[in-house]
């Protein structure tokens, strides 16, 4: 959408006709969007598209994936990818992986919460949350896994700034009133923002 004109460009041409477009991504050099598909189920594929080409191309197989981001140079995106529900209805475990650009798929960690994202537009960290509810950064081959602060624990939603240093979090008290506070991804320190609960 040009948001001067609020002129609209279609985008995918008859490819992504009857299904469900999810987690948008832009690549770092702002040319390529990276978007997942998929039709009537939990399986999703990954496609690239530019305004330039009417057809996107598809990346690697079809897999519940639950969050895209890209890693800073643009060489790969890192994928949240959910692994088969559990007997007894338990909630499924979640696995980060690297998707690269080839299809070529790499596991980066496993066990992992529900919420992973590459931290800063020209890095090679991820920050996510560990199965245990904590949070976490480690490279984007799985190494170098750190707490964040003393793990940041009853935080959620996190949403982190282009330059990853920081993101803005959630935080809920005992009787379920939220409200934003930042937090500062190296140290962990948490800065309180001035609204009501």
């Amino acid at each position: 959408v040009d948001l001067l004109q609020g002129t609209q460009i279609k985008l995918g041409g008859r490819t992504f006709t009857g299904g469900v477009c999810d987690y948008p991504a832009l690549s770092p050099d702002g040319k390529s969007l990276a978007v997942t598909f998929s039709r009537n189920s939990t399986l999703r594929r990954v496609y690239l598209l530019t305004p330039d080409n009417e057809k996107p191309r598809p990346v690697g197989q079809a897999l519940d994936i639950r969050s895209l981001s890209w890693l800073g140079d643009g060489r790969a995106l890192v994928l949240l990818v959910a692994d088969p529900a559990e007997e007894g209805g338990k909630e499924p475990g979640f696995r980060i992986v690297r998707l690269g650009l080839d299809g070529k798929v790499s596991e980066v960690c496993n066990d992992t919460g529900q919420f992973a994202t590459v931290s800063g537009k020209d890095a090679d960290e991820i920050f996510f949350q560990g199965r245990d509810s904590l949070w976490y950064t480690c490279d984007s081959e799985g190494e170098d896994v750190t707490m964040v602060g003393n793990g940041l624990e009853g935080l959620e939603s996190p949403a982190v700034n282009p330059e990853g240093t920081h993101a803005v979090m959630i935080e809920r008290d005992e009787e379920s009133r939220s409200w934003p506070v930042v937090v500062e991804l190296v140290s962990g320190k948490k800065f309180p923002v001035k609204v009501a609960r």
